[in-house]
C-alpha cells in the first residue's frame, strides 16, 4: 500500500490543467480523491477489472540521464488516459515501481478485459472483482445493486437514491442482497426483489 499527493492532469472540454489529488494504491486498486480534507473519491482504477499499461514520463538535462517525473495509465478499449506527476523524481520512481508491481500480478495483466472499460465513466465507480468477493465475503455482508432499465431507473428516482440521499454508497442503488457463505465455501445471495427475498438460482462461482 502507498499513499501520497500527486498532481493529475484534468481533461476538460476547453482546457486541461494539473490538480493535486490524494492518491492511494491499495492492492490492485489505484484510488484518487479530491483532497485529503474532503475525502471524496474522484476515480478508481482496478487492475483486476481493467487491462492497463503504464507509460513512464521522463525529463532529461544536458549531460544527465533521463529521470522519471510522472506516469500515464492507459486502459485497453478506452480513449481516456490518466496522467499523474509527482513533486520529486524519487517519489515518482517509487509510485511507478509499486504500480507496475500491482499491474503485473493483477487479473488484467496478460488478458484483454473490456467489460468495465466499455462502460461510461467507468473510473467513477468503485467495483469489487469476483476474485476479491470470493476471498473476502462472509455471511451477513450486504451487497448493493445498481440495475439497468426503466423500472430500476424509476425506482431510484422515487426513492431518491439517485440524487445523493445515500452518498456513502456511491448513490444509484435500487436493491440489496445479503451474502451467505456455507461450510463448503460456496457463496449464495439472498436478494431483495420487490416484496420478496429469494436466493440466487446459482451460487457465486470463482
Amino acid at each position: 500500500m502507498k499513499e501520497g499527493t500527486l498532481e493529475k492532469l484534468g481533461a476538460g472540454k476547453f482546457s486541461s490543467h494539473w490538480t493535486a489529488r490524494k492518491c492511494r494504491l491499495q492492492g490492485q486498486k489505484l484510488i484518487y480523491y479530491r483532497s485529503k480534507a474532503e475525502g471524496k473519491m474522484r476515480g478508481v482504477l482496478d487492475f483486476d477489472l481493467l487491462t492497463c499499461a503504464l507509460e513512464v514520463e521522463f525529463i532529461s538535462k544536458a549531460g544527465k540521464e533521463k529521470r522519471v517525473i510522472g506516469f500515464r495509465i492507459h486502459v485497453f478499449m478506452s480513449s481516456k488516459v490518466f496522467a499523474f506527476r509527482a513533486a520529486s523524481v524519487e517519489e515518482a520512481q517509487d509510485w511507478v515501481k509499486k504500480i507496475q508491481k500491482q499491474i503485473s500480478v493483477s487479473k488484467g495483466f496478460g488478458h484483454y478485459l473490456t467489460k468495465v472499460a466499455l462502460q461510461s465513466a467507468f473510473w467513477k465507480f468503485d467495483r469489487i472483482s469476483q476474485r476479491t468477493l470470493m476471498q473476502t465475503a462472509s455471511t451477513g455482508d450486504v451487497i448493493l445493486f445498481r440495475s439497468y432499465g426503466f423500472i430500476a431507473n424509476f425506482q431510484r428516482c422515487i426513492t431518491c437514491s439517485s440524487i445523493g440521499t445515500f452518498p456513502n454508497f456511491n448513490q444509484n442503488i435500487d436493491h440489496i442482497g445479503i451474502v451467505m457463505r456455507f461450510a463448503t465455501g460456496e457463496l449464495y445471495l439472498l436478494e431483495s426483489l420487490g416484496k420478496t427475498v429469494c436466493p440466487r438460482e446459482r451460487s457465486i462461482q470463482p
